[in-house]
């Protein structure tokens, strides 16, 4: 799979879908396995199939804007999964929009943890209802 971070939920949390990588706005792509395996990478220029398949040759270095935005992202499915929130793309980019305004180290602590799981769960009740 290259470079990348993976983290282990509950299979069932994730919420089966059509297809299981995703682009995130944020700069990433999320493997999201049905297995609960979840593989957060960079984005490249590749389709979203073909980036998890990528050469050792190709690895890019990562800054530490990329690491911190890795770091977010992980954090926001650890806050979601602990809480038995479904893991879609839709709820980790609201999670993660939600988290923002935090460093990625505070994302875990018990009082933001609390904050960006509302603030998910309404955005999300919000887009539900809208559609």
């Amino acid at each position: 799979l290259g470079l990348g971070l993976m983290v282990k939920v509950s299979p069932g949390l994730v919420t089966r879908r059509k297809t299981h990588f995703h682009r995130l706005p944020c700069g990433v792509t999320v493997i999201l396995s049905n297995n609960g395996y979840i593989w957060i990478s960079p984005m490249t220029g590749k389709n979203a199939e073909e980036e998890g398949v990528s050469a050792l040759s190709e690895l890019p270095l990562l800054s530490e804007e990329d690491r911190q935005i890795f770091a977010r992202v992980r954090n926001c499915i650890v806050v979601l999964a602990d809480n038995f929130e479904s893991l879609t793309d839709t709820s980790i980019v609201m999670a993660y929009e939600s988290a923002e305004r935090f460093p990625p180290k505070d994302i875990l602590r018990p009082m933001e943890r609390k904050m960006i799981l509302q603030e998910t769960r309404v955005r999300i009740e919000n887009l539900a209802r809208d559609i």
